[in-house]
């Protein structure tokens, strides 16, 4: 993990002139603490508090929380080609085709990201 990544979360809330407590008391945490933890990966936010981040700062998921994104798409890549593989070998007739052809979709997309940015 890069150190720009390291900081992300951290250098919109400064960039937005905002301290910890404000930004603790705008996504409902009970102390800037957990803003800390958040901003130093030490815990992952839930969806809400994640959610409620992209609202403050008006930024993806994927800019504020660039670790947690990259973890979360390599799981689903894996994911993905191992269920484009059983398809590819059953023959169910629910769509099957169709349903090889998104999930490609989906590991090209995940592919296409720049986790160096």
């Amino acid at each position: 993990m890069s150190y720009v990544e390291s900081i992300a979360l951290k250098s919109h809330r400064k960039r937005s002139g905002l301290i910890q407590e404000d930004v603790a008391l705008l996504i409902g945490a009970q102390s800037a603490s957990q803003v800390s933890r958040h901003e130093s990966n030490e815990r992952e936010p839930d969806l809400r508090t994640a959610i409620a981040y992209c609202i403050i700062f008006d930024a993806p998921i994927r800019q504020l929380l660039p670790k947690l994104f990259r973890e979360i798409a390599s799981e689903v890549h894996g994911r993905a080609a191992r269920l484009s593989g059983k398809l590819a070998s059953a023959d169910d007739g629910l769509h099957q085709s169709y349903r090889i052809d998104v999930l490609r979709q989906v590991t090209a997309r995940i592919e296409m990201f720049d986790f160096t940015a």
